[in-house]
């Protein structure tokens, strides 16, 4: 949010101008938790891998494994011994007093209490150790575009797969192991059988199967790996299944394969409300946003309920103004310290389609324009009503 304040280049990326506000760091914690929720991230990289895929801009000829340490949401002082009794309370639950000087720790004998699974690790010497996580990313060497991504434990080997052996056709990365086919055997046989390797993170092979026919391309994912291939004895292509340790859990055979870009089909518009129905339904949902408590946390794994706006805001009463031609919904709240009742009109956008319904909105907006740089109380135009003040900001 700092960086956005000044820099030019942050404002022209995010569209502000240069006079106009920053948004609230609330805004971006609320939208975070949605994206984190509802898997987003995930579905964006699959979908422009996929567009990368269908374009012939992914190589199954030279690719690069890389890694690096990614901090772990965890303290040092929640590193502790595995076999220690326990502790008494913590003279500041926050922030506590630990003193580990002098003592060895090490992750075979200590472990973290916030986050069991993060490893005490360092990028080079000469660097401090960190509570870490490791991240591996596949890239194609052809047009420089990453294929895959993994986070796994911190084990301290994350670059010691480059230069293997026979990694000349597919590769995938599933959890902490890599798969990638090797060589096709030579021979009269129609369908030569091809290798395919299942690696560690230090580059030693954890199994090895033959698979007749040659390989085309490996996937990982839900524990399963799935490889397509040709079988030339049958003129058909095969993608075969197999479980994590291996083992072939299914075949699926196609004999004749559509390559023509596949689009997915549009789905149907969400129903629409009747105007008025559709105003309640905003009114209703701006006034549960701005009532109930939100949750709330810290690096140490603490959770809390966290006041919907600030401790200072209490919420009256939402209304709803206006008829069909133009509503406007009016939140109606008092202020910790003044005797006033304070209000806020927002209009409501006629109804476009789209499935992010201004309600949402609202109840940041109320948030920006009391708490954000450059508002508050202090800073807003009043205008005395029927026993409301209204409040307006000249920048919005």
């Amino acid at each position: 949010m700092e960086e956005i304040d000044y820099s030019v280049l942050f404002r022209w990326f995010v569209g502000l101008g240069m006079d106009d506000p920053i948004w609230s760091p609330t805004t971006f914690s609320k939208n975070r938790d949605r994206l984190l929720q509802s898997d987003i991230a995930a579905a964006f990289f699959d979908a422009v891998v996929a567009q990368a895929r269908t374009a012939g801009l992914l190589s199954d000829e030279h690719f690069t494994v890389d890694g690096t340490l990614l901090d772990a949401w965890a303290g040092l002082k929640s590193f502790r011994n595995k076999e220690a009794g326990p502790t008494p309370p913590p003279d500041d639950p926050g922030n506590p007093t630990v003193n580990f000087h002098g003592e060895s720790r090490r992750n075979d004998t200590h472990q973290s209490t916030t986050d069991p699974d993060a490893r005490l690790a360092r990028k080079s010497l000469g660097k401090e150790a960190k509570l870490s996580y490791a991240g591996h990313v596949l890239l194609d060497n052809r047009h420089g575009l990453v294929a895959n991504v993994c986070v796994t434990g911190a084990t301290g080997t994350a670059e010691r797969l480059g230069g293997l052996p026979g990694l000349t056709s597919a590769a995938a990365l599933s959890e902490d192991r890599l798969w990638v086919s090797g060589e096709q055997q030579e021979g009269p046989a129609e369908d030569p059988a091809t290798s395919l390797r299942c690696l560690d993170l230090d580059g030693r092979d954890i199994t090895r199967i033959e698979l007749p026919g040659q390989i085309d391309a490996i996937g990982a994912g839900d524990s399963l790996i799935w490889v397509a291939g040709f079988r030339r004895s049958r003129q058909e292509n095969l993608v075969t299944v197999l479980d994590a340790g291996g083992a072939v859990a299914g075949e699926v055979s196609f004999r004749a394969v559509d390559v023509s870009p596949w689009a997915p089909p549009v789905p149907d518009p969400p129903p629409r409300l009747p105007p008025a129905e559709r105003a309640e339904a905003i009114r209703d949902t701006v006034a549960k946003c701005l009532s109930e408590p939100g949750q709330a946390g810290n690096r140490f794994g603490d959770r809390w309920e966290a006041p919907a706006v600030s401790p200072e805001f209490q919420l009256e009463r939402v209304e709803l103004h206006g008829s069909a031609d133009r509503y406007e919904i009016a939140v109606l709240f008092r202020w910790a310290g003044q005797t006033d009742l304070f209000g806020m009109r927002f209009g409501i956008p006629p109804d476009d389609g789209d499935s992010l319904a201004p309600d949402a909105y609202i109840s940041v907006y109320v948030e920006e324009n009391l708490l954000a740089q450059g508002y508050g109380l202090a800073n807003a135009a009043r205008e005395h009503t029927d026993g409301i003040t209204w409040l307006r900001w000249p920048q919005g």
